[in-house]
């Protein structure tokens, strides 16, 4: 409807006036909406805090990297190094909690297996 509007400017003007009507009308009236103001760079805590409190902080966004591998996340080291891929596991609803996270771990480690083939 505007084409000489940029898109992030719609967007930012219908983020406040939670309207598509007050949007059209600012346009229509002023001819144009103002930009959204430039994002800030975000600092990591870490740069303000202790040194040891920045290695922890360090750590702990490697560790979520390091555990991407699904085959270290689930162990199933065994399972590729044999080139197995277990039979499917029942689709059936346990009668209790450890029952029900049982058979939801061994489905996701069947899923891991099946996708790696």
């Amino acid at each position: 409807m505007f084409p000489h509007i940029p898109t992030a400017a719609i967007h930012y003007d219908l983020q406040k006036t939670g309207s598509v009507e007050q949007t059209c009308d600012n346009i229509l009236r002023d001819g144009t909406l103002p930009m959204p103001p430039a994002p800030r760079p975000i600092t990591p805590p870490a740069a303000s805090s202790s040194p040891s409190t920045a290695a922890a902080g360090s750590s702990s966004g490697t560790s979520h990297s390091v555990n991407g591998n699904l085959v270290q996340r689930f162990k199933l080291h065994e399972a590729v190094e044999k080139d197995l891929v277990p039979e499917e596991p029942s689709k059936v609803w346990g009668d209790n909690a450890e029952k029900r996270q049982e058979v939801f771990k061994s489905r996701k480690e069947f899923m891991v297996l099946q996708a790696r083939k």
